[in-house]
């Protein structure tokens, strides 16, 4: 049997085992909605950047408590005096993120301070209960 009645005879094979052919429903798929509709020409400016920015915001929310290694740090996330940018920032990679987090946060906590986690509203008992929240629950390690 030569290559082609080798491929053949699985084709065969795999059309007796499934008895369904292949494709989609008839008549196509549905279009989906999306869940937010593009704003209108006529819309306000300043409300559709205010929604994109809301939109922004909690995907990168999403992201520091679902994501394994996240790529936006949870404590810039949480800072709400800080400007937009830098809030949602998306670095390039997990260990750029782990720089990040022990250059401008970790290394600020000084012996005795107790520092916050705005974006769980609590307050850590010390630097090492700072950085196993930030791994435990961030994903952010250090």
């Amino acid at each position: 049997m030569n290559e082609f009645g080798r491929r053949n005879a699985a084709i065969d094979a795999v059309a007796a085992y499934c008895k369904f052919e292949e494709g989609g429903p008839p008549g196509g798929r549905k279009p989906t909605k999306k869940a937010n509709p593009p704003p209108s020409p006529d819309a306000d400016p300043q409300v559709v950047a205010a929604t994109a920015e809301e939109q922004a915001l909690k995907a990168a929310m999403l992201s520091v408590f679902t994501e394994k290694r996240p790529l936006i740090c949870f404590v810039c996330l949480g800072q709400k005096g800080l400007e937009f940018a830098k809030r949602v920032y998306i670095f390039a990679s997990p260990g750029d993120l782990t720089k990040h987090f022990k250059q401008k946060h970790l290394f600020q906590v000084k012996e005795g301070d107790k520092p916050n986690c705005d974006v769980c509203l609590m307050q850590l008992e010390h630097k090492m209960h700072f950085q196993n929240h930030a791994l435990a629950i961030h994903g952010t390690v250090s």
